[in-house]
Formats: C-alpha cells, sequence, structure tokens
C-alpha cells in the first residue's frame, strides 16, 4: 500500500541560524514545508520539530504575561454610587495599564528583534497540528517507523474527521513493524492522560484509582481552561469585526469575539483522544460518581450527581439521583454541588446570555435591525447562585406518567409487535413522558432479558403490571417502555 502524500507548491528559501531570534515557528513551519516538498525528508524533520518548539515557546511564555498582568492588574469593579465619568475613564485606563504592562512582559521574554505574527493561518495550522501531518511522511520517508506512526496518530487524535489521516493510520497499523504502544498522542495534557486513567481504572473495578485520577483530571482541566481562556485575549477574530468606526461598535465586536472563544474552551477541551465527550467536566462526575458508590461514599457520590446535574441534566443522571434520594431521604443538603462547579456554571450561564443577545441584536432581516424592545436596554441580569442550583425536578411523580390502562396497553403491543407502538398510543405516550421529560421522543416498547438502551440519554419506565411506571435504570429487564433525549 502506498502512502498518500500532499503535494504542494515548492518555495526556495533560505537559512538562518537557529540562534536568530527573527527565526520564528512562523519561518521555520515554511523552512519545513519547502523541504517536504524538494523531498529533504531530514530537513523537514529538523525544521517541523524546530516550529513545534518555537511555537511552544511562544504560547509558554505569550500566556504567562497573560496571567501575570492579570494578577497584577485584576478587573476593576465599581459600586452603584460611583462617579460614571470617572468609572468609564477608569475602566480605559485600567485596560491601557495592563496592555502596557503585556507589552512589557512580552518584550522581556521575547528579543525585541523577534517579529509579531504576520500569517494567521500558520497560528491556525499549528493549533490543528498540521506539522505533524508533514512529520509523518518526513519520519518515514527517512527510515524512522515509530516516529512515522506516533507523528500520524498525534495529528489523527486533533482531526479525527481527517480521511486521509485515517488512511495514513490504516496504512501504518496494517505494517509488520507496528506496535499498540506506538499509539502515542505527543501533545496529551495531563488532564487527558488523568482522565484516560480515571476512566480505564473505572473499567478495572479500581475505585480507589478511580476517584483519585478523576479527581486529579479536574484540578488539571480547569488549569488547562483558564490557559484556553487567556489565549483567547490573543486571537480576535479582526475579520468578524468589520467596518463599523464607532468606538463601541468596534470595542463590543472585539470583546465577543473574545468572548465567544473563552465559552468554546470547555468544547474544545472535551475532545479526549479523538472522541468528543460533550461537557468533560460533567462526564468525570458521571464516571466519579459511580466509583465513590462503590466505594460507599454515598454522600460523595450524591454531590457528583449533584455537580453533573447542574452541568448537564441528563435524565439517567436524574435516575440517579432519585435513587440516591430513597438512600437518604429528608437530606438535600448533600446534593448541593461544589463552589467551584457552581461558579463555573453561572460564568458559563453568563457567556451565553450575552453571546445569544448580541447574535440576535445584531441579525440584519431584509436590511434592518430586529425590533427596538425594552431587552435593548435592561442590564444583564444576575444570576443568584441559589436559584440556579435549585432542583425543581419532581422527582416523586415519575411513578404516575403512565397509567395501569396504559400500561396494560403498551405491554400487549410489547408482547405482540414491538413496532406496532408507532400506530397505537404513540401520541399519548410521548406527551405523558413530554410532560417531565420535555425533549425526549419515544423509542419503543420491548419485553425481554437484561439490555441497555441504544441511546445514552435514556428514560426507562417500566410497564409491568406490578410497577406499573416505575424509573428504572438504563441496564432493565422485563418490559419496559424507553425514550431518549
Amino acid at each position: 500500500m502506498r502512502l498518500s502524500l500532499l503535494l504542494l507548491t515548492f518555495v526556495h528559501s533560505s537559512l538562518a541560524t537557529l540562534e536568530d531570534p527573527e527565526l520564528t515557528f512562523e519561518r521555520l513551519y515554511k523552512f519545513g514545508k519547502d523541504a517536504y516538498t524538494a523531498g529533504e525528508w531530514a530537513d523537514c524533520v529538523g525544521f517541523m520539530r524546530r516550529a513545534l518548539e518555537d511555537w511552544d515557546y511562544y504560547q509558554s511564555e505569550t500566556l504567562s504575561c497573560a496571567a501575570r498582568c492579570l494578577k497584577k492588574l485584576p478587573e476593576l469593579r465599581f459600586d452603584a454610587k460611583a462617579d460614571p465619568n470617572h468609572a468609564a475613564l477608569a475602566r480605559f485606563h485600567h485596560t491601557s495599564q495592563r496592555a502596557l504592562c503585556i507589552r512589557r512582559c512580552r518584550r522581556e521574554r521575547f528579543s525585541p528583534r523577534r517579529p509579531g505574527i504576520a500569517r494567521r493561518e500558520i497560528v491556525h495550522d499549528l493549533m490543528e497540528r498540521r506539522p505533524y501531518n508533514y512529520l509523518q511522511v518526513c519520519h518515514w520517508k527517512d527510515g524512522e517507523f515509530e516516529s512515522a506512526v506516533k507523528a500520524a496518530y498525534t495529528f489523527l487524535v486533533a482531526n479525527p474527521t481527517d480521511e486521509q489521516a485515517k488512511v495514513n493510520m490504516d496504512f501504518y497499523m496494517a505494517e509488520a513493524e507496528f506496535t499498540e504502544d506506538m499509539l502515542e498522542d505527543k501533545e496529551r495534557a495531563d488532564y487527558e492522560r488523568m482522565f484516560i486513567s480515571g476512566v480505564s481504572a473505572y473499567e478495572d473495578e479500581d475505585w480507589t484509582k478511580c476517584v483519585t485520577h478523576l479527581d486529579t483530571a479536574l484540578d488539571e482541566f480547569f488549569k488547562e481552561e483558564e490557559l484556553c481562556r487567556l489565549g483567547c485575549r490573543d486571537r480576535v477574530d479582526w475579520e468578524g469585526i468589520g467596518s463599523d468606526d464607532d468606538v463601541d461598535a468596534v470595542i463590543n465586536a472585539i470583546h465577543r469575539s473574545s468572548v465567544e472563544c473563552q465559552h468554546s474552551c470547555l468544547a474544545r477541551l472535551s475532545w479526549v483522544n479523538g472522541h468528543f465527550f460533550g461537557n468533560l467536566v460533567a462526564q468525570v462526575y458521571r464516571y466519579q460518581h459511580l466509583c465513590y458508590f462503590k466505594q460507599m461514599r454515598g454522600q460523595d457520590a450524591a454531590r457528583a450527581v449533584a455537580n453533573h446535574l447542574l452541568l448537564d441534566a441528563s435524565p439517567d443522571i436524574r435516575w440517579n439521583k432519585a435513587h440516591y434520594r430513597t438512600l437518604y431521604p429528608d437530606r438535600e443538603e448533600i446534593f448541593r454541588p461544589e463552589m467551584r462547579i457552581v461558579e463555573f456554571a453561572r460564568n458559563r450561564l453568563y457567556e451565553q446570555r450575552y453571546l445569544d443577545f448580541t447574535e440576535e441584536k445584531s441579525k440584519l432581516v431584509h436590511g434592518m435591525y430586529p425590533t427596538e424592545s425594552k431587552e435593548d436596554y435592561a442590564p444583564l441580569e444576575v444570576v443568584d447562585k441559589e436559584s440556579l442550583v435549585k432542583d425543581d425536578f419532581p422527582y416523586a411523580e415519575v411513578g404516575s406518567i403512565l397509567s395501569a390502562g396504559l400500561c396494560k396497553t403498551l405491554r400487549q403491543v410489547a408482547l405482540q409487535l414491538p413496532t406496532a407502538i408507532e400506530k397505537q398510543a404513540k401520541s399519548e405516550v410521548e406527551s405523558a413522558v413530554q410532560r417531565m421529560f420535555p425533549y425526549s421522543k419515544l423509542q419503543g416498547v420491548w419485553c425481554g432479558e437484561l439490555r441497555r438502551p441504544a441511546c445514552d440519554r435514556a428514560i426507562v419506565l417500566s410497564i409491568e403490571e406490578g410497577n406499573c411506571s416505575e424509573w428504572l435504570g438504563p441496564m432493565h429487564g422485563g418490559c419496559a417502555l424507553v425514550a431518549c433525549e
């Protein structure tokens, strides 16, 4: 099998010494691509590795400066009695101070001769790990099979939908030299490593390791998320700012670009080993509450479930809370989420409201902005922590979703022809379930052995005569109705 190669336009380049501060990751990446095109495989490897090293150095120093200056100059806060003229200029003055702090810090960390970023598309390539896509070919051509596999895998993990990357990986894995331990992600972050280890411990039923490693994964995740958010301050979408020269419009466009980037950090960091986990923080608690329970630490399990529900009110996690409520009746205080999760969720809610408002109100329809409303002049509403953590779901009422008569009808359908639910009682059943689970869709009714629903976010209700409408766990047997969100 031949390894497909990407054809690039050859560009002549002049070499510079590695001590030259002007030899940044941009130039090194370009030289690496030139060497790739010329078939100079050793030079390709050398330049791409140096580009990655300088990119890591640039990011580390840039983020360090941002963190340092934010610590020295934290966000200003004014009370309602503050002089509005002073407050407005004080904010701009504060921003100027922070900008000066960052410029001074960067000048100290980088040589004055180091140029600024000239081509943002190269930054995009580095963020997408494109150098590894070149490295895997250059290593292969240079006879370095193991290094080629690691580079190919590192690129594929960050680009799991890239068809050519899949073809390349299949090629390497079909070779006689290939071994599983070559599948190493060279850019794997600490939080990813600990999350994978924690999940593996869960699968191995090592409950103590599961809890401790997932705890560490969370700590490392929040560190990484903070760095991601800091990095967004340096990645303004200038193309999205437009040509409006009003100072407030420009400031709003810049700020929206930054907030949008920061809000997306959770999604970007929820990609682990080429798989998307939706909300990784919630996924940590999905595994951790079970490990706590297996350790007979029921109250810790209850709190982990509360953390998950605040971030993602998945119906199967609601079922777990219902189960813990039977173990700890009248103990609502143990279902209170951790404060850092409350703050995390509240901040994301603020960001989402801000982004929704700016997107909705900036849309032009037939050349016109949306009709003016009171909301256009109302301040961003403060979210009360107590109202945020309050869980109003009517757990006790789930057992009355299905009537005895409806259970009987569904049971007859399940025993005769499960697909007949499409014609019998579907509307009535869906309406009944949606009263408590509004985003659910009926999947079907079945009778049989122990099984698991096809969907992750499942609502499973018994349709047996003796326990009609009992809320069952995902693993269930007997006759049951399954709906999915």
